[in-house]
């Protein structure tokens, strides 16, 4: 495990977020299965051949790669495109509605993004009542 961490280290990516996954558990007793488990409590133990945790990893990458991130509602003036088109880059959009005064997104952006759009930050609609069901 410290070869791992050093050559992360060496190529600079050892600052991000990591998830430690075993694969190929199928082929381990379910002893063996549970003295990996004890020592790295928090590794993910999967089987590409059997789909046994794979569940469970997605969603902890889904959990690592949030991290961090905020949801906001932005209106972008229809002449900041180039802000749009980096919501949909790099960020996860929620919901996007054309408005007559620009586009309104909910979006969940990195903490650097939000930065950039903060001053376009509006509060949040209600939901309409098609939405509610009301």
């Amino acid at each position: 495990m410290q070869a791992v961490r050093e050559v992360l280290h060496e190529i600079g990516a050892h600052e991000g977020s990591s998830v430690i996954v075993f694969n190929k558990v199928d082929t381990l007793s379910a002893d063996e299965r549970a003295i990996l488990a004890a020592r790295y409590p928090n590794a993910v133990l999967v089987s590409g051949l059997t789909g046994d945790g794979i569940d469970t990893l997605l969603a902890r990458v889904a959990e690592e790669a949030s991290r961090g991130s905020v949801t906001m509602s932005v209106l972008l003036p229809y002449t900041r495109g180039d802000l749009v088109r980096l919501a949909h880059e790099r960020g996860q959009i929620l919901s996007e509605r054309h408005a007559e005064d620009g586009t309104r997104l909910v979006v969940r952006v990195d903490a650097e993004l939000a930065a950039r759009f903060k001053e376009f930050a509006v509060e949040a609609e209600p939901l309409s009542q098609e939405a509610t069901g009301a």
